[in-house]
């Protein structure tokens, strides 16, 4: 019995059994998880797409059946058609497209032990549609480069204060400015103040295309066009011009739509306001006003309000404000020029885009708000999961 106790013969042969039985189970194990993992991979690629193409239709205000039809194309042609092992999900909630994927996969090996020889993999994305200016959120953007000879930010005199984020893709120039607790200064160059929260060295960022948004105005929008440069020489010459909108408006579509979608203004030339005794315009209903070359507004203070906000644009040009006293909320948008404001106690809420911004004068708060595009389509895509 001792003599049998101790045979070894034969022992070589079952261990070996044993480890190629867990080797080759780890070998299907793998094979199982590449596969699984194969799969979820392409799926999540195919919903990411899905979801893109079916936000950019709501930007573009299409129905929901619309937005289904295309987001499921996208997955079709990626493989991922409806059928006994494939389902798919579309929904809408404010400005976001979810797409939903859930497949029944076979599995070899990994069924012997979970007994299922198919296992769920299930990939979901969400995209947003929101305006040109997206989920970056700058109180103040200058977009010119350093090395085109950008002066970024400048802003002389004393009394700033700056609440939000800045960047400029050159220099900022403002060394009496305060900036509030929890905002950041960027620049590609140098920075002054150069405290903490102004940090220069950042990277160039891009500025907002001025080409989608026009693209997306003139498809979703009703606008009214002045065909050549408009100038007002009047006390009242901001309520004229408004008034003339309003006309043509009515004139072209009929109704008051324009108080509750706002009033899309386009004028193919300048817009120049003269008279530093301007009475202030105090805006009652939303208003974009786009101006294909320079606008200067001399004394023409506009007021307005995060209700009926005022959304400035040159399309070509620049923006000059001259005067002060205004309560501005809105954007400033100057994507091929400069934004100059010169006067005192000026208060902007929103946010100011151009290739260079200058201020020259007294006070100034600059203070961002997320609600400053509210009126402007929505014509930017990007996932958020």
């Amino acid at each position: 019995m001792k003599k049998l106790w101790k045979e070894e013969n034969g022992s070589i042969l079952v261990l070996t059994t044993i480890c190629l039985t867990v080797i080759i189970g780890m070998a299907g194990f793998a094979v199982d998880y590449g596969k699984l993992a194969s799969t979820k991979q392409d799926m999540q690629n195919a919903v990411d797409a899905a979801a893109l193409a079916g936000a950019m239709d709501l930007g573009n205000k299409l129905t929901f059946t619309t937005i289904r039809s295309t987001s499921s194309s996208y997955l079709n042609v990626n493989g991922y058609e409806e059928d006994g092992n494939t389902n798919f999900e579309v929904s809408v909630l404010g400005d976001t497209v979810t797409v939903k994927v859930q497949k029944e996969v076979n599995v070899g090996f990994s069924a012997v032990l979970t007994h299922k020889n198919t296992q769920t993999v299930v990939a979901e994305a969400t995209a947003e549609v929101t305006s040109i200016f997206g989920t970056g959120p700058y109180a103040m953007f200058a977009g010119q480069k350093i090395e085109d000879g950008g002066d970024g930010i400048t802003i002389n005199g004393n009394n700033i204060y700056i609440d939000g984020n800045i960047h400029s893709n050159s220099d900022i120039n403002m060394p009496k400015a305060v900036l509030s607790s929890g905002s950041v200064a960027t620049a590609v160059g140098n920075t002054s103040p150069s405290s903490s929260g102004w940090n220069k060295g950042a990277i160039t960022l891009d500025m907002p295309s001025y080409k989608s948004l026009k693209n997306a105005v003139t498809s979703t929008c009703k606008q009214v066009t002045f065909d050549s440069s408009v100038k007002k020489n009047s006390k009242t010459g901001f309520q004229e011009l408004i008034n003339e909108a309003v006309s043509k408006y009515q004139t072209k579509y009929g109704g008051q739509g324009y108080k509750t979608q706002g009033l899309y203004i386009y004028i193919n030339g300048d817009l120049t306001f003269n008279g530093n005794s301007s009475t202030a315009y105090n805006a009652e209903f939303p208003i974009i006003l786009t101006v294909k070359g320079d606008i200067n507004l001399n004394g023409a203070t506009l007021n307005s309000t995060e209700a009926c906000p005022i959304d400035v644009i040159s399309e070509t040009g620049s923006i000059e404000v001259n005067g002060g006293g205004a309560e501005f909320f809105g954007l400033v948008y100057a994507p091929n020029g400069d934004v100059t404001i010169n006067g005192n106690n000026a208060n902007f809420v929103g946010s100011i885009y151009a290739q260079n911004i200058y201020k020259n004068g007294g006070k100034i708060n600059v203070t961002y708000h997320d609600g400053a595009d509210a009126f402007l389509p929505k014509s930017k895509v990007h996932l958020i999961n």
